[in-house]
């Protein structure tokens, strides 16, 4: 995150390619981050669109804890031992 503030700081006066060597990143970052901060004003990344997860954290807690003790369950025992449902996808 600091180095999108020291690239858009030395953008004023150099290249992309030269500030990307400063920083030690790659030129097409440098850039997509000075077209972000002139766009929106902020190199802040914007928050993502989409359904929210229903699973939270602890459920992803207790399925990596399912799946270690029982390692040799199929994807339907797993999906049925949850406690809210959950795609072949999270599994």
């Amino acid at each position: 995150m600091q180095y999108r503030y020291r690239a858009i700081y030395r953008i004023v006066s150099h290249r992309f390619i030269v500030v990307a060597r400063i920083v030690g990143s790659g030129q097409t970052t440098v850039s997509s981050i000075v077209s972000r901060a002139r766009t929106r004003g902020t190199v802040e990344t914007a928050e993502k669109s989409g359904r929210p997860r229903l699973s939270s954290e602890r459920d992803l807690m207790q399925l990596q804890r399912s799946l270690a003790s029982h390692p040799k369950l199929t994807l339907a025992e797993v999906t049925n031992t949850m406690a809210t449902p959950v795609s072949s996808s999270t599994i």
